[in-house]
């Protein structure tokens, strides 16, 4: 999963250029999945504190409390929705640090309707994850077998999981006695070789960061050259951002 760039950007991350606000100073259609982002002044409950008592909670400190906590100050933030030339694209400045600049790219899986979003700084998928899955699907964690099974929180026992934990185990089995009885037989599992190597991130990056977005073919150029200018930007910033830390 991509990281945060730097120290720089977790200890001012509030200040960080909003690429939402970027992108609609270019001309970009953006639509917000909710009609209006979440309160700061809104109470909506209250909570105690052992030192200063009963406490209002705010709509927003409620909500990311209670559904998401990001780290380094990141807040939750509204997902914007836009479409160029044909591409569906949308953006959450919650991410703007990251790689992909919280811009996601939307893609129809080759093997199904399913709809694969996949961040902008990676080449598109062209399976959805249930297509890709070796080890089956369970429908009632929407997980592969896999993940579901051997899941640490909420591990899933129905009957499509069980199945696949027994048959793997089979070829696990039958792999061994293979190799006991010197047999040149290899397990039907795949190999490191063998996985999958997408998606690719085709960009040439320094400290984590990307460079360049030119070789973004599956983005429509005037996103690229909105995100190229967004690049100066935010380079613009991570220097000023740098000095005032160095100052500190």
């Amino acid at each position: 999963m991509p990281q945060p760039q730097s120290k720089n950007h977790l200890r001012l991350v509030d200040d960080f250029p909003s690429l939402v606000a970027h992108l609609k100073a270019d001309g970009f259609d953006l639509v917000p999945n909710y009609t209006r982002p979440l309160s700061d002044t809104r109470i909506v409950a209250e909570r105690f504190d052992p030192v200063t008592g009963v406490q209002p909670v705010t709509e927003r400190e409620y909500v990311e409390t209670i559904y998401w906590r990001g780290v380094g100050g990141h807040r939750l933030e509204q997902v914007w929705r836009f479409e160029v030339d044909g591409c569906v694209l949308q953006c959450n400045d919650s991410f703007v640090t990251w790689t992909n600049r919280g811009l996601q790219y939307a893609t129809r899986c080759a093997a199904c309707p399913q709809t694969i979003w996949t961040n902008a700084d990676r080449s598109p998928r062209p399976l959805c994850r249930r297509c890709r899955s070796q080890s089956g699907w369970c429908e009632q964690t929407d997980r592969t077998c896999e993940a579901a099974y051997k899941s640490t929180v909420d591990p899933c026992r129905c009957d499509v999981c069980r199945a696949w934990n027994t048959l793997k185990h089979r070829r696990l089995r039958a792999a061994r006695r293979a190799r006991r009885e010197c047999n040149p037989t290899v397990s039907t599992s795949r190999t490191r070789e063998e996985k999958a190597a997408y998606p690719l991130l085709l960009f040439k990056t320094t400290n984590g960061g990307v460079t360049g977005w030119e070789p973004a073919w599956w983005l429509p150029e005037s996103v690229r050259a909105s995100m190229a200018r967004y690049e100066g930007t935010v380079e613009v910033w991570d220097d000023a951002a740098s000095a005032l830390l160095e100052a500190a």
